[in-house]
């Protein structure tokens, strides 16, 4: 093959897939003005692959910007190589899943950001495993139904959110099943409430 051809070639995949590989420059190197990060004195937003590192070469961070602002996926790691956390981010702001992991590698976090704020269903699991709590959120306040577990697993809680303020019924159990409390709210105000012992007497 021509080597012009080969050398045309390559280029070409440089830009979709990497016909080679990107020098990534340290975080260190990095310094945020105005919200936009720059390298050293650079007056240019910087574009590129950025790193950080822990002492025994293990990585500790890494992501990609684009002008100044982060694009696309951003890791982090525990030094044992554990990944901590996962976000994705669109022109600079949170935007996409974003995840986090317990020391154990068991997930403790799943959401989802739109431009910047909470937006859709997030999701809490505990140390086993066990789901902890369930919630939607609508630009970055929590909306809709918003669900809590105890340890063994029984519901814990149940309520409705609007505008991230509590709207309409919300329940309460104990960790035997029992109903614990029934509250009314509107616009985040409670109008009505009754609470039980864990035998079923109203207190």
């Amino acid at each position: 093959m021509n080597r012009n051809v080969v050398t045309l070639f390559c280029a070409l995949v440089l830009l979709v897939a990497g016909c080679g590989s990107e020098k990534a420059v340290d975080f260190d190197q990095l310094v945020e003005r105005g919200g936009i990060w720059y390298q050293g004195n650079s007056k240019v937003g910087f574009t590129g692959r950025a790193v950080t590192t822990f002492e025994n070469g293990q990585k500790a961070s890494e992501g990609t910007l684009k002008n100044g602002g982060f694009e696309g996926v951003l890791s982090t790691w525990d030094e044992n190589g554990q990944k901590r956390l996962e976000y994705n981010y669109k022109d600079g702001k949170l935007d996409g899943k974003h995840t986090a992991w317990l020391d154990n590698g068991q997930k403790e976090w799943e959401g989802n950001y739109k431009e910047g704020e909470l937006d859709g269903k997030g999701t809490r699991w505990r140390e086993n495993g066990q789901k902890q709590s369930e919630a939607n959120f609508k630009e970055g306040k929590l909306d809709g139904k918003s669900t809590g577990w105890h340890e063994n697993g029984q519901k814990e809680e149940e309520a409705t959110f609007k505008d991230g303020k509590e709207d309409g019924k919300a329940t309460g159990w104990h960790e035997n099943g029992q109903k614990a409390f029934e509250n009314t709210y509107k616009d985040g105000k409670e109008i009505e409430s009754t609470t039980w012992d864990e035998n079923g007497r109203e207190n």
